[in-house]
């Protein structure tokens, strides 16, 4: 399996381009007031660049005030933008393409931050996952039902020649942990993203992952047309 290095100058470049997508799409910072952005989990690596920007500052250097909670998946993620209750948020390119063409949510990604999928297939050594036409008959878990993982699983098995229906999901917890399932033969496998997928290799030997890719955007920042309607047309500074 391919990893990505990831060098510190490239880090905090991508730390600091987060700050200033973010900044661009703010009214709330024009207004003075927080602007509130939201994950589609707990925090985990694949959010860094946006938890590091808050750390490091480069938000108050932006003039934003940013508050960063995160969500039960994708699909909350983005309804959490729909409703206001969110100004913006991240959420799975998958889940974004659904929403918009089967329900036309008032939704607008406003940056692509991932070219392909952060999901991995884990499973275990001793009946590895090779491909996704191995999930055939199988159980698998899943942080999010109904969300971008489903979406990336459903697309995959499908372009497989796999009718969906043929692979029971069960809803599992995105992290190391959920390997116990597979310990205990409740599960075949479970996508996780890629913090799963690094905590789970480096805590055992016995970790078989594989990247899955559906050909669709991995992730998007988000906001709603009547929040970037409101944005500012420049509010960075000068």
């Amino acid at each position: 399996m391919n990893r990505l290095t990831i060098g510190r100058r490239d880090f905090l470049r991508g730390a600091a381009a987060s700050a200033a997508t973010l900044a661009l799409a703010s009214p709330a910072a024009a207004a003075g007031t927080a602007f509130r952005f939201i994950t589609p989990f707990s925090f985990s690596l694949a959010f860094a660049p946006v938890l590091y920007a808050e750390a490091a500052g480069y938000y108050a250097e932006n003039g934003l005030d940013v508050v960063i909670e995160a969500a039960q998946g994708a699909a909350m993620a983005a309804q959490m933008v729909i409703a206001g209750q969110m100004d913006a948020g991240r959420t799975g390119g998958t889940n974004y393409l659904v929403s918009r063409v089967n329900n036309d949510a008032p939704l607008i990604s406003i940056a692509t931050i991932a070219q392909i999928s952060p999901f991995f297939l884990i499973s275990s050594t001793q009946e590895p996952v090779q491909a996704v036409a191995d999930l055939k008959g199988r159980t698998v878990g899943l942080a999010s039902l109904g969300g971008s993982m489903e979406g990336t699983l459903d697309l995959l098995l499908i372009d497989n020649g796999i009718d969906p229906k043929e692979v029971r999901k069960v809803k599992v917890a995105d992290n190391a942990a959920s390997f116990a399932l597979i310990e205990a033969g409740r599960a075949g496998a479970f996508v996780g993203n890629t913090s799963s997928m690094i905590l789970a290799s480096a805590a055992r030997s016995d970790v078989h992952a594989i990247p899955m890719d559906d050909g669709m955007p991995g992730q998007v920042y988000v906001a709603s047309p009547a929040e970037i309607e409101a944005a500012p047309k420049n509010s960075l500074p000068s």
